[in-house]
């Protein structure tokens, strides 16, 4: 059965017009990085990185560790964040399963929304504290490592 594409994993099309070849994809890259880009013309060029088509790509022509650097670069350039990521994801997937809690006998789910919108919730509950102080605040989150500990 034949599903149709997502708009993300349509975006490699979009910048090639066909699938493209490693080749293809190095040469993009290095289109973007010498054009100085701006920061979502980046993010979106890394959006690449976890299309399954394009690692595939990237492994048969034996490059991994070349497109790794070039792609490192890049993240460091365009200042992709955990936050960018999971934005993007939440767009993308929104109510896909992101994290699995066990609780007993019962499993709970977390969905990209969900997590995304915790996420922006926490940070508005900050910048209101951080607002209400006539001073400089530090806020530290010391916390277990579980998704409870996230939020």
């Amino acid at each position: 059965m034949n599903n149709p594409k997502s708009t993300h994993s349509q975006y490699p099309e979009s910048l090639f017009d066909t699938q493209p070849t490693a080749n293809d994809l190095f040469a993009k890259a290095s289109q973007i990085k010498d054009s100085n880009p701006n920061q979502k013309e980046l993010h979106d060029f890394l959006e690449l990185g976890h299309l399954s088509i394009v690692n595939k790509t990237i492994s048969e022509a034996n490059k991994i560790e070349e497109w790794f650097e070039l792609i490192h670069e890049l993240i460091l350039e365009s200042k992709l964040t955990v936050g960018h990521l999971i934005n993007q994801r939440a767009r993308y997937y929104g109510d896909k399963t992101c994290f699995q809690e066990i609780e007993g006998n019962q499993i709970r789910k977390f969905t990209y929304q969900e997590i995304w919108d915790q996420i922006i919730q926490i940070g508005q509950a900050l910048c209101t504290i951080e607002s209400l102080s006539n001073n400089n605040i530090t806020i530290g989150i010391f916390t277990e490592n579980s998704i409870r500990g996230a939020f």
